[in-house]
């Protein structure tokens, strides 16, 4: 069902007195799969799903389903993974196993089908087939095939959530998010095309057509002259003509015209933003959000760093930050400043090495670091940063509240976090703490001098760890917010961890990991790449037990837990919370809830937290993880 976040009518979340003096019993993170014999290269991982083989058979993980799901091979078989799908290919059956359903649903093609994504595109959350005039889609964020009939000469370009088909003036555009097709009509047949991420594009004479696999439609802008060149790099694709600059931003589905008196301009885009500048002293800033160009003069030349959701521009007196996100520019008083970007997060040390100051693109503001706090660039994270004293004080930067809560560790810390992820830990003789980004708030799980060393990896929102010592396994996503144990079966063999997923290989068996909250939903950003925007739809999706009564309230979320006897950890503010109708988990162990996000500015830099109640039908009630969706 499909209901406006405005009309959401508010009821208390205490109405299901359900509460057992028993603990809850929510599905767990950790998901065993036994096998014999297993390598510590037997399992892969990319994404949200790890997979193994075991002779035809083959076993994958979700970490969206949180269950692991078998396939028999007529045959040999041939198999290439993606963030959001496994794809076998039997020859005339081919098997795709989708994150967010996870299970295997197979088609039948001819021997001469080809796989439409390139062998590079490992991030595809959309998987495209051609087999003569018939060209199958099947989307790994929605599940299921889909086939549609096109021109057996037609063009076919995709990369992660979006394709384009291009037969003269014909367009088609497909979105993985929405599993939707859009078309549109060119004046003439198209000369240029392509994709990025969110966004296809085509240009036909002075025309450009502009694809949103976000909004799922079409967009069109006439120049006076046709496109010189376009570059594209995530949500943002930028073209030039002699008399105009213009930017299309796949997360909005519009278009931003500059008039512009450079018959060339150098073109350059990262995740979520554009730039171009004629001197280094006029910058033209495009955001995917704001979808229109901001023209900033500096006062003397500066240079540009683009990267993420933000373009820095240092020139020897001071450093500039523009958003991408807010289509704004915020300066502060750095002279020859030294920096660094990370998705939605920048830092800075003046030349002195006097002061630190950290950049918010969700906030489009600076921050000076907490007096105490060691004065060089800190461990920037997508989400934030990590900074210390050098002792044992530790403060948590994020992006979404630009301040800094403190951690303090016990002995012998270890610092854990990467500008290409989004966890950021300290490990101590007394604690493994993780800083909860989206709740301002740091999560500690006890630790003692003899479990230690840790067996820990981290990559992207997954922290996976083996505990030698205690013989179990820890997870922590900054999707799901929790620590979370499995004891180990087995002896030890390896441990991994990916985007969303991590995995462990035991003498015994397999271990799948879900670095995601069991209610959460497609939007990922900032603590990964993908946005959502003003007009758009999201949808959530719960997993549990099947024929199970459930419901989901909205807020705000909290850095302070309130304890529900029974049911678990309300991670919202219970000063406002807003339900939605109550429902029921379908037969294959989910629910989903599509939510339309009204166009209001208004609206605009809104966070919304989420949480479910269920109702088993065996086991106690029991409240969800947290899941979060930014609209920038």
């Amino acid at each position: 069902m499909r209901i406006p976040l405005a009309q959401v009518a508010a009821v208390a979340l205490a109405a299901v007195a359900l509460a057992a003096a028993s603990p809850a019993q929510r599905p767990s993170s950790w998901a065993f799969d036994p096998a014999v014999g297993l390598s510590a290269n037997s399992v892969d991982a990319l994404g949200k799903i790890a997979w193994r083989t075991s002779g035809t058979t083959v076993s994958a993980f979700s970490s969206a389903t949180r269950g692991w799901s078998s396939w028999a091979a007529p045959g040999t078989f041939t198999a290439r993974l993606s963030n959001d799908w496994l794809m076998l290919d039997a020859g005339t059956t081919i098997a795709a196993f989708s994150a967010a359903r996870g299970i295997f649903e197979t088609i039948a093609v001819s021997p001469a089908k080809t796989v439409v994504n390139p062998a590079s595109n490992r991030n595809d959350a959309l998987l495209a087939i051609h087999d003569g005039n018939t060209l199958w889609t099947f989307s790994g964020l929605t599940g299921g095939w889909s086939s549609r009939t096109i021109a057996t000469n037609a063009a076919i370009v995709v990369e992660r959530n979006a394709l384009i088909v291009v037969d003269g003036p014909n367009l088609l555009g497909y979105s993985a998010t929405l599993d939707a097709w859009a078309s549109a009509t060119a004046a003439a047949p198209a000369s240029t095309y392509g994709v990025s991420h969110t966004l296809g594009w085509a240009i036909a004479g002075n025309v450009i057509h502009g694809y949103s696999a976000i909004q799922g439609r079409w967009a069109v802008v006439a120049l006076s002259q046709p496109a010189a060149n376009a570059t594209a790099n995530g949500d943002v694709v930028l073209f030039n003509s002699p008399a105009e600059l213009v930017g299309f931003s796949g997360i909005s589905g519009a278009f931003g015209v500059l008039l512009t008196p450079a018959a060339t301009l150098a073109l350059r885009t990262s995740d979520h933003v554009g730039y171009a500048s004629p001197d280094g002293v006029l910058h033209y800033l495009f955001g995917a959000i704001a979808s229109q160009w901001t023209v900033f003069v500096s006062s003397q030349p500066a240079t540009a760093t683009v990267s993420g959701a933000i373009v820095l521009l240092t020139e020897p007196p001071q450093l500039h930050a523009y958003s991408g996100l807010r289509g704004t520019v915020a300066t502060t008083p750095l002279p020859n400043a030294t920096t660094a970007i990370a998705a939605s997060v920048a830092a800075a040390v003046d030349a002195g090495n006097t002061a630190l100051h950290l950049f918010s693109a969700v906030r489009g503001t600076w921050h000076q670091a907490p007096q105490g706090a060691q004065i060089t660039l800190p461990e920037l994270a997508r989400t934030g940063a990590l900074l210390t004293d050098g002792a044992s004080n530790w403060w948590g930067f994020s992006s979404r509240f630009g301040d800094f809560p403190l951690h303090v560790s016990g002995g012998s810390p270890t610092r854990w976090a990467s500008t290409e992820s989004s966890v950021v830990a300290v490990e101590s003789d007394t604690a493994l703490a993780c800083f909860d980004a989206r709740r301002n708030a740091w999560v500690e799980m006890p630790l003692s001098p003899a479990e230690r060393p840790v067996d820990i990896r981290i990559w992207r929102t997954c922290l996976v760890a083996h505990f030698p010592q205690g013989g179990r396994l820890v997870g922590f996503g900054a999707g799901n917010g929790e620590f979370e144990s499995a004891p180990l079966q087995g002896a030890f063999v390896a441990l991994r961890a990916n985007s969303e997923v991590g995995a462990a290989v035991t003498t015994a068996g397999a271990f799948g990991y879900a670095a995601l909250s069991d209610l959460g939903s497609e939007v990922q950003f900032p603590e990964f790449r993908r946005l959502t925007s003003l007009g758009a739809t999201f949808t959530l999706r719960l997993i549990g037990e099947a024929s199970s009564p459930f419901g989901i309230v909205a807020g705000i979320a909290s850095a302070t837990d309130t304890p529900i006897a029974g049911l678990g950890a309300l991670h919202l503010s219970p000063a406002l919370l807003v339900a939605f109708p109550p429902g029921v988990i379908g037969p294959g162990g989910r629910a989903s809830l599509a939510i339309s996000i009204p166009s209001d500015p208004a609206l605009r830099g809104i966070d919304v937290g989420f949480q479910g109640l269920v109702v088993p039908l065996a086991g106690t009630p029991y409240l969800t993880q947290l899941a979060t969706v930014l609209v920038p």
